[in-house]
């Protein structure tokens, strides 16, 4: 024969080709099954059966706040979705504000800069709206923001300033105030349960439309 004893020329292109769809194949479904994190609605609703505000896009920006009155961004219309929903999940307007707590399991999931552009999208429809500074371990609103305020939410749980000392202009919108979290306390899970914080937030009710918590 002609043709060579070993390899064998077809038998090699077959294996080649099932290595070649095999590999990838595993390696995604692999992957998929390995995987921990929640990457769409259907993962979402697999797993729990809560209210679904809408999905916020990954974007790349050199700025932290994407939303003004007159962005037609992909992730502003986003967050325009979620200021629509939010309005069905507290319902009736009962004329005091309403407050939304923004909250994650770990640091870097970005809350802060969910918090952020939702009080911004609140505000540029009208709305009286003030932004909470919550996070006492590592606050980031303060650098979004681009306020530095020693007077914070750790001074008034302590005693050391009023309520009007602590909240400002954010200077992003009129309708928008600010509440910075002030020096980090060395207790700050402790500092959070003083009666003074329930008490905060009772009088800011009657005068903003919405509190947006960053925690």
């Amino acid at each position: 024969s002609h043709e060579p004893v070993s390899p064998r020329k077809g038998l090699v292109i077959q294996i080649c080709l099932a290595l070649g769809l095999g590999i990838p194949f595993l390696y995604i479904y692999f992957k998929d099954l390995l995987n921990t994190r929640i990457i769409s609605r259907d993962d979402l609703k697999r797993i729990a059966h809560i209210p679904f505000l809408g999905e916020i896009g990954y974007t790349k920006s050199n700025s932290p706040i994407v939303i003004d009155s007159k962005s037609k961004s992909h992730v502003s219309e986003q967050f325009r979705v979620v200021r629509t929903n939010l309005q069905y999940v507290h319902g009736k307007d009962t004329g005091k504000g309403r407050v939304t707590l923004v909250t994650s399991s770990i640091s870097g999931e970005g809350k802060s800069f969910f918090a952020a552009n939702l009080a911004v999208a609140l505000a540029i429809t009208g709305r009286k709206v003030v932004l909470m500074e919550m996070d006492l371990r590592k606050p980031k609103l303060s650098q979004y923001i681009k306020i530095n305020h020693e007077s914070g939410i750790t001074q008034y749980l302590v005693g050391l300033a009023t309520r009007d000392e602590i909240i400002m202009p954010s200077g992003i919108n009129p309708s928008l105030d600010f509440i910075s979290s002030g020096p980090i306390p060395p207790n700050p899970s402790e500092l959070l349960m003083n009666e003074s914080l329930d008490q905060l937030i009772d009088q800011i009710k009657n005068t903003y439309d919405d509190i947006i918590i960053d925690t």
